[in-house]
């Protein structure tokens, strides 16, 4: 199955309801946005229920991994390099707070994306159409999210590199970036620095025993 059949039937069973009606309810709606350019508070409005809406969309597909796995495979159909490690999935799967962070992340330039399409009028209209024919405003809008998910999970991923780094250098463990399953990834900055120090020391110790022993010759 196509990822735009696949994002179409997740749509479809969380919003249920008459395919067709619905893209008809969306046109309209973006007619009427279109009349004030996709600006003011009307265009806030449809931000904040079009996000209302797609939030229960979006979790499910992180608890699932069906957002990651979309994405590896539109990524290599253009043959763009992405990596989901496997501990990432499980963390995504069983931790609601780290499927919020990452979905908070990608909504937020899929939105951005998207009203800068609709302004630049690329954007989604009713005749848009996809591998099973005409497609919803909210199947449109989910697609823009797979597409943005290889950023946002990048962002997620090396902050929480950052994070296990940091814990390291502060507890001297490395048990919870072992915990997080990136611990391989990780090498404490100060396992380095003091290795240079302690070489600088090495050195600056062995000169000043030989300038003693210059000294006590002459």
């Amino acid at each position: 199955m196509s990822v735009d059949a696949e994002i179409v039937e997740t749509v479809d069973a969380v919003l249920g309801g008459e395919h067709a009606a619905r893209i008809e309810q969306d046109a309209a709606r973006i007619e009427e946005l279109a009349g004030g350019g996709f600006e003011g508070l009307a265009y806030e409005v449809f931000e904040v229920e079009l996000y209302r809406e797609a939030e229960p969309i979006l979790l499910g597909m992180l608890r699932k991994g069906t957002l990651a796995r979309l994405a590896l495979k539109q990524c290599k159909s253009r043959g763009w390099k992405f990596f989901v490690h496997e501990d990432d999935m499980l963390l995504l799967r069983s931790s609601p707070v780290e499927r919020d962070v990452i979905m908070v992340d990608v909504l937020a330039e899929a939105m951005r994306n998207f009203r800068r399409d609709l302004q630049s009028g690329q954007g989604w209209t009713a005749d848009y159409n996809r591998a099973r024919g005409a497609c919803s405003l909210m199947s449109y809008f989910i697609g823009q999210c797979v597409w943005v998910f290889r950023r946002a999970y990048v962002r997620w991923a090396r902050q929480r590199v950052r994070w296990a780094r940091l814990h390291a250098v502060y507890d001297f463990t490395q048990d919870a970036a072992n915990e997080a399953g990136i611990g391989g990834c990780c090498r404490p900055p100060a396992t380095r620095s003091s290795r240079r120090c302690s070489a600088r020391t090495s050195r600056t110790s062995s000169r000043n025993r030989r300038r003693r022993r210059r000294r006590s010759c002459a």
